[in-house]
Formats: C-alpha cells, structure tokens, sequence
C-alpha cells in the first residue's frame, strides 16, 4: 500500500473493531484438518491447502481492513488437536496505523494451544509499525508434552522507503511459551521463554548500542527443540548489511535479525526456517503459496 493510500484508508475508517478469530485443527488417522473455525468482525479464514499432502493442513488468516486503527482489537485463537500440524500465515503485511487525539489502544492478540505431538509453524508476515501508533502485539503460545512449535516475529518501525522515521508512539511486544508438565500426576505449566518489550518513539533506544541502532526492522526467529547445526543457523544469517545472531537455550532455538528490510529479514529467517525444520520435523519447508501471488 502507499503512503497516500494508507493514510486515506486512515481517514476513511470511522469506528473501531472488536475483532475474533477462531480455528480448531483436528487429526485423523494421517490427516489434518480443519475441524472448525468462527469469526466476529472482520477476520477470516482462506480455505485450507495442502501443498505437502494430507497430512500438513496451510491456512491464512485474512483482514479485510488491512490495517488496525485506533481502539482496534483483534483476537487469534488456534487450537490444535493431538498430532495435528498446521501451517499458519497471513496474506500480507499487519499495519499498524497512527492512533487518535485520545491515544487509543491498538492491539492484537494471538493466543494458540497445541496438544500433545501437534505441531504449529507461525509464520505471519511483518508488522508495520506508523509513526504515531499506539500498538501492542501479544503472542501466547502453550505446549503440552512433545508438542512443537516454530515461528517467527518481524517488525518495522516507521516506514523507512517514506522516510518515516518512528518519531513519536509506542509498540508494546510480548512474546510467552509455556510448556505443560506432568509433576505428581498433576499437570504444572512452566515457562520456556518470556519476553516484553516496550519501544518509544523518539526514544535514545532505538538508536543506542544496546538497543535497536538505528536500524528500523528487527525480529525474532524461535523453534522448540535442539539444533547440532548451530553453527551452520548462524552462517546462514550472515549478512553485512544487518546485525544476526543465533542461539540454542535450553528448549530453544532462538534467532535475531537487526536491520533495515522486512524482505531481508523473511528470506534469512525462511532458510533458517528449512534448515531447522528438516532437523526437527524431518520435511523441508514448503513456501504457503499465498507469498507468492
């Protein structure tokens, strides 16, 4: 979208969207499918494909608006069932525009649950992130036993090919995987990995050393599980014109990307992406084709 055309959608939206989305991934014998899916508001589901045969159900969540506006909330509710797999994606990139006089609110929230041997790849285009937003992006992800998760989290601040800096606003992130275990017959869930992180527009963070450097997109591959092939993650996010790293915590893979394209970000992330999922779920990656068209 141009810069002219968002901030005409911008101005043409009046009201703001309580929004819901909800699916339900079942297994059957090698097949996963889309068992059930209900929506509120302007979220929907495309119909599902299977480009790696029955037994790996793609999905692509859509949003009509294309962007989220002031006092926009937006619900993702996925829930997959014993053993099934899923593919989620979404067509294009989330926008997060310039909030209102009041400083609304502007959220979404993805919350999934997988249950035991099921395994979920989120793979959501980038956010985009206007000046003057008012955003927060939460991601909930809970595990129970031998249930696998890969995904990743990109982000742009401002909008760099405008000359929009991210001079003013806030974008709240928060990101939680929590694993459920089985401790005296009762079932405890635990933490694997939390972050939150709050960014200010204008603020001397988002280009000191320790923080974002001037560099306007950044964003986070995770993968449940252990890599032997850590060395081979990190050469393959070696870039000289971005900042990468790569690291195996105790139940995960984690990698970070620092630099000034989305597009950069997507292609290093998707060859991290085969190699790990390859490792871990013994298949290649297989492009959702919607990122094609």
């Amino acid at each position: 979208m141009l810069a002219t055309d968002a901030k005409h959608s911008h101005s043409q939206i009046n009201s703001e969207w309580q929004a819901e989305l909800t699916v339900e991934i079942e297994r059957h014998q090698h097949r996963s499918f889309l068992k059930y899916w209900n929506h509120k508001g302007p979220l929907k589901l495309q119909r599902a494909f299977y480009p790696e045969g029955k037994s790996v159900c793609h999905l692509t969540v859509l949003h009509p608006p294309g962007g989220i506006v002031a006092g926009d909330n937006l619900s993702l509710n996925f829930n997959l069932a014993t053993n099934a797999h899923s593919v989620i994606t979404t067509p294009s990139a989330g926008k997060f525009y310039h909030t209102n006089s009041n400083n609304q609110l502007q959220t979404q929230n993805t919350h999934a649950r997988l249950s035991a041997g099921a395994i979920l790849e989120w793979l959501p285009q980038e956010n985009i992130i206007f000046n003057g937003a008012n955003a927060k992006l939460n991601n909930h992800f809970i595990l129970e036993q031998n249930a696998q998760l890969i995904g990743w989290d990109i982000n742009c601040l401002g909008r760099p090919a405008s000359q929009e800096l991210f001079l003013k606003g806030c974008f709240n992130q928060r990101l939680q995987l929590w694993r459920v275990q089985t401790e005296k017959n009762k079932p405890i869930t635990k933490p694997i990995y939390i972050e939150n992180s709050l960014y200010q527009g204008g603020h001397k963070l988002l280009n000191s050393k320790c923080g974002l450097q001037d560099y306007p997109v950044f964003g986070t591959f995770f993968a449940t599980g252990k890599t032997q092939q850590l060395d081979d993650i990190r050469k393959s996010l070696q870039h000289k014109t971005c900042i990468t790293s790569a690291s195996q915590l105790p139940e995960l893979i984690v990698c970070r990307y620092l630099g000034t394209s989305t597009e950069q970000a997507k292609t290093l992330f998707t060859t991290v992406w085969n190699l790990v999922r390859q490792e871990l779920l013994h298949r290649p990656a297989c492009r959702p084709r919607i990122w094609d068209t």
